[in-house]
Formats: structure tokens, C-alpha cells, sequence
């Protein structure tokens, strides 16, 4: 089993704090920002209960109704 580097477990507290900060606030703009690629590198996200999102905007979208 591979080990995670102090950076890499940096990065994920830092995530997954961004991630609670974000949707306690309901602030879909910073959680778009802080917890997800930039627009242009999104890839599409699929979700079996929420469906599938074939580009960023429909994500932020989404978001903005749900966070």
C-alpha cells in the first residue's frame, strides 16, 4: 500500500475543509472556486441520484440550487 506525502494530505484537509466552509456558508461561488477544476478543465461529472453534467456551467448551476 502506497503512502500519501504530508503535501498531498495537506491538500485533501485543505479540501475537504473548503468543501464544509463552503456548503455550511451556501456559497456555491466559493464552492465552484475552491472544490472543483476550472471551467475549462471540467470533464463532466456523473452522479447516479443527481444525474449527469456534461460541462461546468450546468455543475455551477446545479450547485447553486443544492449548496
Amino acid at each position: 500500500m502506497g503512502y500519501l506525502s504530508f503535501e498531498d494530505i495537506q491538500e485533501i484537509h485543505n479540501l475537504v475543509a473548503n468543501y464544509c466552509i463552503t456548503t455550511d456558508n451556501a456559497d456555491a461561488d466559493a464552492f465552484m472556486r475552491e472544490c472543483w477544476v476550472e471551467p475549462s478543465e471540467f470533464g463532466g461529472y456523473e452522479s447516479g441520484p443527481f444525474g449527469s453534467m456534461k460541462t461546468w456551467q450546468e455543475m455551477y448551476d446545479f450547485e447553486k440550487h443544492h449548496v
